[in-house]
């Protein structure tokens, strides 16, 4: 059910059960439904990305199919070991880069803002900071040392 047919239902039910007195209070009804809408709104469009994985019925088959080659290009949900979705970013932590499909991953129009390499963590001092700067200089990844591994941002 929609918000419009969810808002018509109320507004139907509320004037069948108080009539002319609904009409006279409906701007009192609109200030105290506007807020609860509103927010409403708002939760359905910071989860309509996982639509298709926990409600398949709410979402498209072609969406379902492009979200499921998405996944599949990062190696599938085996290696995103962590995933939070914003609105105009996705944050994912990929357990191997040897198992992401490059080539189909372009095909999405997304772009890599920032790249983590875990297990640099785990060296000490300035060998560390010896080995950031060399993967800097010759690598064509953006790295970083901070959590999350993988940021993608859609264009």
């Amino acid at each position: 059910m929609s918000k419009f047919s969810l808002k018509a239902a109320i507004i139907k039910s509320l004037d069948d059960l108080f009539g002319d007195s609904y009409r006279a209070c409906k701007s009192y009804i609109d200030w105290f439904f506007g807020p609860i809408f509103a927010i409403l709104r708002r939760v359905k469009s910071a989860i309509s990305f996982f639509f298709w994985k926990i409600f398949p019925s709410r979402s498209s088959e072609l969406e379902r199919e492009r979200y499921k080659k998405f996944i599949e290009s990062l190696g599938g949900w085996k290696n995103v070991t962590a995933f939070t979705c914003r609105a105009k970013s996705w944050h994912l932590k990929i357990t191997h880069e040897f198992l992401i499909d490059w080539d189909t991953l372009k095909t999405f129009n997304v772009k890599i803002i920032y790249w983590g390499w875990p297990y640099l963590d785990l060296s000490l001092g300035s060998y560390s900071r010896w080995m950031y700067k060399r993967l800097k200089r010759f690598s064509d990844k953006p790295i970083g040392r901070a959590i999350p591994k993988c940021s993608l941002k859609k264009n």
